[in-house]
């Protein structure tokens, strides 16, 4: 964070204390000892920048909010346009509450989506990984390495957006 030790120092007793009552930060700010916890929200939760990888201890923003949500029976909202798969499989298995956003920010169109399922493709192809150098699909790849064989700039299809969904 920007905060010297000083600074850090204060707000953790400021936070303590009750003087202050809201705080907006990077995931350290989960590790505060609020006095008194009435919701957690955590913007972008499958963004890789909430697991903390170094210097120790090594932590993921989203386990620590959930276990803080949980410990405090405060209410936490995970939010993100395109939720981590942990996220996601405890939407649909009823775990977590899913809230679609009918619209988005300044009424721009939602992209329509499109699945690839990679085991029909594997399926087609004889080999599992056959598919692609990467795995990717035919019909997704094709979208990528043809405009670059023939030099073109690479665009998304006109009518839709392509999603991977991996066996």
């Amino acid at each position: 964070s920007r905060f010297n030790n000083n600074e850090r120092v204060e707000i953790w007793n400021k936070v303590k204390s009750g003087e202050i009552k809201l705080v907006i930060g990077a995931r350290s700010a989960l590790l505060l000892p609020f006095c008194s916890l009435g919701l957690i929200i955590l913007d972008e939760e499958h963004d890789h920048a909430v697991k903390q990888q170094e210097p120790a201890p090594r932590y993921h923003a989203r386990d620590v909010a959930v276990q803080r949500a949980t410990d405090r029976n405060v209410p936490l909202i995970l939010a993100s346009a395109t939720p981590s798969l942990e996220s996601w499989h405890r939407a649909q298995s009823g775990e977590y509450r899913l809230v679609d956003m009918p619209r988005r920010v300044l009424n721009l169109p939602m992209p329509l989506v499109r699945t690839i399922d990679l085991r029909n493709e594997a399926t087609r192809n004889k080999t599992r990984f056959q598919v692609t150098a990467a795995g990717l699909g035919l019909e997704f790849a094709g979208g990528i390495f043809e405009p670059a064989r023939l030099n073109e700039e690479i665009q998304s299809p006109p009518s839709n957006r392509l999603t991977l969904v991996a066996p």
